[in-house]
């Protein structure tokens, strides 16, 4: 059994990778336009939106399946796939195939943050988790503020794709070294998965919410269609409350006070209307 803390190091580093690359996006992002003068303005800017997108959409499902499924196995699956879409970036010949692996990037970097808190909640003691928390904030933030110097100095030696092809070793060590030193775990009063069209739900509004505050720049806030996909995002973002509040497993309770995978009681009058 490996000490904690470096196991708390291992995770944060791990999920540092994330914000790593985000921050690289921003510094390569100028010299992909260079690659690509023909893309439209309009198509590029999904090389960093298609990210931000699905990572938000897949962030709050992605912790409840960790608990469920195995923080190791939900962690080193995630630092595959980011792994995997960062080196298909690198590789990437074509706007939409750079577009397609950014995807991949998020589905694993959506993973990673929750998936290496929950280690984290696992190995460390009630008395010291402040502490290791803090250990992962500094070690992300100290990752991030690096990235811009790090991603200028590979896009110098090489070009934009070096600074994707570096997250890539950061990611398979962390692979090799996290199978070695992690003890899988899962929460023992988890219970069953979530609800899998609360997580559905749960995807398509926040995925449509993000999609329209990235298209009202393009088409304005009073055009129809960002009318069309707000009102859209509200509609599914009502269904999974509605989900939430009668699902025996939600993907999160929205009633204060109950237990996880415990949904809302149903009212007095509709228990007495079943009993009658």
């Amino acid at each position: 059994m490996q000490s904690p803390w470096k196991i708390v190091a291992l995770v944060s580093i791990g999920a540092s990778m994330s914000s790593l690359d985000l921050t690289l996006m921003f510094v390569a992002f100028p010299e992909i336009q260079k690659d690509f003068p023909d893309v439209p303005r309009a198509e590029l800017s999904w090389v960093l939106t298609s990210f931000t997108i699905v990572a938000a959409a897949l962030l709050i499902p992605a912790g409840r399946f960790a608990d469920r499924l195995g923080r190791k196995r939900i962690f080193l699956t995630s630092l595959v796939l980011f792994s995997l879409g960062s080196a298909c970036v690198a590789v990437a010949p074509t706007v939409p195939l750079i577009i397609a692996a950014r995807v991949i990037q998020a589905v694993g970097g959506a993973m990673l943050t929750p998936s290496s808190l929950a280690i984290i909640m696992s190995v460390i003691e009630p008395a010291r988790r402040s502490t290791a928390i803090g250990t992962w904030s500094a070690i992300s933030g100290t990752v991030t503020s690096a990235a811009p110097t790090i991603g200028a100095i590979a896009i110098q030696i090489g070009s934009w794709r070096w600074a994707f092809f570096i997250v890539v070793p950061i990611g398979l060590t962390c692979f090799v070294i996290g199978r070695r030193w992690l003890v899988e775990s899962v929460d023992p009063d988890a219970g069953p998965l979530p609800d899998p069209l609360g997580s559905v739900l749960v995807f398509v509004g926040v995925a449509a919410l993000a999609f329209t505050i990235v298209q009202s720049r393009q088409w304005g806030w009073m055009d129809w269609r960002t009318a069309a996909m707000l009102t859209f995002a509200a509609v599914v973002g009502a269904a999974f409350i509605y989900r939430c509040n009668h699902h025996p497993v939600p993907v999160i309770n929205v009633t204060p006070g109950l237990p996880p995978g415990i949904a809302a009681p149903a009212p007095s009058g509709a228990a007495g209307s079943t009993a009658h």
